[in-house]
């Protein structure tokens, strides 16, 4: 099975015009044309050890790094055509709005700032954590009954930090 099975004539025509072009560009930026793809998919062993892995990995990405750029292109091309690509973006950023969404409308409640303060680990700077948690400007029912609380975790935090344990 041929890549113009998989995706057409007209689809490989393009993604092979486009390798061309970007190869054309990496030679203007001054890389190396591609070593030959038989010498690259050439023979392949795992690594003795550490030191010759990374041996390889610096070597390698020397004398084929044009092909790793092409293989990359090829990928993102690939993705792109088959509309893939679009899917994936769509995918993310519909994540990332519904993140976004969930932190904008979630109202904050009292027992959050214990955990807060706790994922803090307080020895960071338990005095602006507290500052940051407290917002005078806040309309939150329940935040003002907390500024005692709020008071004796900013003296806990003070004298932890005058006594050197940080």
């Amino acid at each position: 099975m041929t890549m113009r099975d998989v995706i057409g004539d007209f689809k490989t025509d393009m993604l092979m015009s486009e390798m061309q072009d970007f190869t054309e560009k990496l030679n203007k930026w001054g890389l190396k044309s591609p070593r030959p793809w038989n010498e690259f998919a050439g023979t392949l062993k795992k690594p003795k050890n550490k030191q010759e892995l990374e041996e390889r990995l610096q070597t390698n990405f020397m004398l084929y790094k044009a092909n790793y750029i092409l293989l990359l292109a090829v990928s993102f091309f690939l993705l792109l055509i088959t509309g893939a690509m679009v899917k994936l973006i769509w995918g993310f950023s519909l994540g990332v709005s519904l993140i976004v969404a969930h932190m904008s409308f979630r109202p904050r409640c009292s027992g959050h700032r214990k955990n807060i303060i706790d994922d803090a680990n307080l020895s960071q700077s338990p005095i602006k954590i507290v500052e940051d948690i407290e917002s005078p400007n806040n309309e939150d029912s329940g935040l003002n009954s907390y500024h005692s609380e709020i008071a004796q975790l900013r003296a806990t935090a003070h004298s932890m930090s005058r006594d050197g344990r940080d």
